[in-house]
């Protein structure tokens, strides 16, 4: 309509012998038509950004809520995170330059991806931004050289530019539609992935429930007397060796030195400059997996309780330290030997010290009464 419109108001210009009122009603009717264009577009616009706010926000809640309970996380990110946490080991052993080269190649990857998003987003601007121009010059370029007789009246240059102009934004959103298109697809994909992907699910039966934590589907459960823990990943306060055993109990030198000696400690002790009161940094972090096993068990063993929760202890120690430990503390001379011990274990050389025995084989328990 508004090409029509614009046609008939230069023609209007160009007879002087066409009636005012015609001029005129053109000229209002180019503004209301306008005018209307504007206001239904923005009105479309605004509906649009509505449902994009509404869609953006559903997904960052979803993904925001997913985040917290993920395991995946981006290379580069989790590398970064490595470095920090044991950044006092790093330091120790002067491994800096390398491990600032393979964080740098990390993100020499991710800004060459960058960097080439960039050069086809920057090409696809270039050709939409002149394309305009480039039309119309072709056009009209073929338009006065197809035939000597064609000419170029302002009629037709007008109302061609005014085409031009209104196929300009549909063509310039064909390449961003295919753009988003492929933006769309890939994060589509990452997207289902990512919310897909494992959880943090502590609370399931399946596959984490913690230490008294399982929901009981039948029978009884019945418990007499206080309970200790060993895990398998054990875990350190920031503070001394020997708060790390006592863990808040009152100090007893017999019984702490007998602790000591049964969780061969003794020699890894002697090698410290401040012997058990030696300050534990963060985590752990100047401790080996060995040492921090036996301190965790050491410090069960403290606490003399009357139920022990052994979950595979020996697991980060030597052998021949598995076998002093169980001899010393777990065994049936060792100094839980008049406690409950439930020990979860893969070597087979402990059971036969096992008053029961229950082996897991395809998530199925069955139950062997030992008879050594």
């Amino acid at each position: 309509m508004g090409e029509e419109i614009k046609r008939s108001l230069i023609r209007f210009t160009e007879d002087p012998h066409r009636p005012l009122w015609e001029g005129i009603l053109l000229a209002v009717t180019m503004f209301t038509t306008s005018e209307l264009s504007s206001l239904m577009q923005s009105h479309y616009f605004y509906l649009m950004y509505r449902v994009g706010t509404r869609v953006q926000t559903c997904l960052t809640a979803a993904v925001y809520r997913k985040v917290q309970q993920m395991w995946y996380k981006d290379e580069r990110t989790k590398m970064v995170n490595e470095v920090l946490n044991g950044i006092k080991v790093i330091k120790l052993y002067a491994w800096e330059p390398p491990m600032e080269k393979v964080i740098n190649g990390l993100r020499e990857k991710e800004l060459a991806l960058i960097r080439r998003a960039a050069l086809l987003r920057t090409l696809s601007d270039m050709f939409n931004s002149a394309s305009p121009f480039l039309v119309a010059l072709s056009t009209f370029a073929t338009f006065i050289m197809l035939d000597p007789k064609n000419v170029l009246t302002p009629e037709i240059a007008f109302v061609s530019l005014t085409l031009f102009n209104q196929l300009r934004t549909p063509m310039s959103q064909v390449a961003e539609i295919i753009t988003q298109t492929v933006q769309v697809v890939v994060s589509n994909r990452r997207l289902t992935e990512f919310l897909i992907s494992d959880e943090l699910s502590p609370f399931c039966v399946d596959n984490g429930a913690r230490d008294r934590e399982m929901d009981k589907l039948h029978g009884y459960i019945g418990l007499t007397g206080r309970v200790s823990y060993v895990p398998q990943q054990p875990w350190m306060q920031n503070q001394t060796i020997r708060q790390n055993i006592t863990f808040g109990k009152k100090f007893d030198e017999y019984f702490y030195n007998r602790v000591l000696d049964a969780c061969a400690l003794y020699p890894d002790l002697q090698m410290l400059p401040l012997g058990d009161m030696t300050e534990i940094g963060e985590k752990g972090i100047n401790l080996s997996g060995g040492q921090k096993a036996r301190i965790s068990l050491a410090r069960a063993v403290y606490q003399n309780h009357d139920v022990y929760l052994l979950d595979d202890p020996m697991s980060a120690v030597d052998s021949h330290v598995g076998a002093q430990l169980f001899s010393a503390v777990i065994g049936p001379e060792g100094m839980l030997r008049n406690k409950t011990r439930i020990l979860v274990t893969n070597e087979l050389a402990f059971l036969k010290h096992s008053d029961h025995i229950l082996i897991m084989k395809s998530k199925l328990l069955s139950i062997f009464w030992s008879e050594f």
